[in-house]
């Protein structure tokens, strides 16, 4: 997994996506384009990240964001779950023909069950208010 220096978003190359998976190259070119790896790098990912976020409803948002973010870079554990759910998200396209760009009823961006239940496992999905002080989340974005 690679981490984006701007936001802090953890992505998977395509090699990753190949390796650790049954979806080959060409299953990513059919699906996605030939800008599939664009794609991977910043509609895939970013999506699974959204869902993690919008599983939140108080009213520290910023807070919370950086915190699951920290939270992913501190534990490779994680990391190889955000990895799994963008695999599971990409067999959900190749699969079935999900588009990208769908929707919930409310509006937010959905993501197939499978990786709603991956983030769960993971912890990930977290609702309630996440216990790291802004001061190591402030010292963590300097670095």
């Amino acid at each position: 997994m690679k981490k984006e220096t701007w936001n802090k978003q953890y992505y998977a190359e395509k090699s990753e996506v190949s390796s650790n998976s049954d979806i080959t190259d060409q299953d990513l070119r059919n699906e996605l384009g030939d800008s599939y790896e664009r794609t991977l790098r910043h509609r895939i990912f970013p999506r699974i990240y959204q869902h993690m976020f919008d599983a939140y409803r108080g009213g520290r948002s910023r807070h919370h964001h950086t915190a699951i973010k920290y939270i992913i870079d501190q534990s490779p554990t994680k990391q190889r779950y955000v990895l799994e759910a963008g695999i599971e998200f990409l067999r959900a396209i190749i699969m079935t023909g999900m588009d990208i760009k769908d929707y919930t009823n409310e509006g937010k961006s959905a993501v197939p069950h499978t990786v709603d239940l991956i983030l769960r496992e993971a912890g990930l999905y977290i609702t309630s208010d996440i216990d790291i002080s802004q001061y190591d989340l402030d010292k963590w974005l300097e670095s």
